[in-house]
């Protein structure tokens, strides 16, 4: 999966649209205050069909000839301005490429998540905020990693995978919890975190294990809340946090 600002495709349409109103004696290169002329919006319009794979556009005609163009405007000096017979070839080929496009285009999809999935967003930009201090750095690997694949799932809609990576990273700290050697795990009260952790075990993980369930976004809500509450109420004991940094969290405000 790749992130990209939603300005790219933007930037991609009026890139097109930009090669379609260009008249001769317009300059390759781009100006010197960082306006995009024939050079640089040609690149793009060709990157970008690469870049979302585009493939039936890719192998028109016109936008073979678009390339043996570029290669021209790359090698020419930056004050050189568009020819009438430059003119014509560009003119003549980005008309036909723009209707390659808009066919393929028709048939080609990109997902936007719905709300509330698309505060998982959040959790993929900074997974670290989600936690209390310092707390999402000393967790192991394997938790941070399925915390990242849980955001993905609750923002591809795909609840029970979601609860199935949630469940396994805090697997992966309780493990972690038990074989500290701290002193603070031996002599804290975990009453309401063992509390906790049974409540998981009985509403998610046995129904998600063998499987019995599946689970919707009321309960990912819900899965997602209880799973940061016991990783902060567990940190302690990893290292590099504290009792004060934790115990005092409200996981709800943080997250959906």
């Amino acid at each position: 999966m790749i992130a990209r600002p939603l300005q790219t495709y933007f930037y991609f349409g009026t890139a097109v649209r930009y090669l379609q109103d260009v008249r001769p004696g317009e300059r390759f290169a781009d100006d010197a205050n960082g306006g995009r002329r024939i050079r640089t919006n040609l690149s793009v319009v060709l990157k970008m069909m690469a870049d979302l794979n585009l493939a039936a556009s890719l192998k028109t005609d016109a936008a073979a000839n678009l390339r043996k163009l570029l290669g021209y405007f790359v090698a020419a000096g930056d004050a050189e301005v568009l020819a009438n017979e430059q003119y014509r070839i560009l003119q003549g080929n980005i008309d036909k490429l723009r209707a390659a496009l808009e066919s393929e285009l028709r048939r080609t999809y990109g997902y936007s998540p719905t709300q509330p999935c698309a505060d998982a967003q959040r959790v993929l930009d900074d997974p670290a905020a989600l936690f209390a201090a310092r707390v999402y750095d000393a967790l192991p690997a394997l938790a941070r990693s399925d915390i990242t694949e849980a955001a993905r799932c609750t923002a591809f809609e795909a609840p029970t995978a979601a609860a199935f990576h949630l469940l396994r990273a805090v697997a992966a700290v309780l493990r972690a919890f038990y074989t500290s050697t701290a002193s603070w795990r031996r002599t804290a009260d975990h009453t309401e975190l063992f509390s906790r952790l049974s409540h998981i075990r009985t509403a998610f993980r046995d129904p998600c294990q063998h499987p019995d369930a599946t689970f919707g976004p009321d309960e990912i809500r819900q899965l997602w809340t209880l799973s940061v509450e016991v990783i902060n109420r567990m940190a302690p004991a990893l290292g590099r946090t504290s009792q004060a940094d934790t115990v005092h969290t409200d996981p709800s405000a943080r997250f959906l």
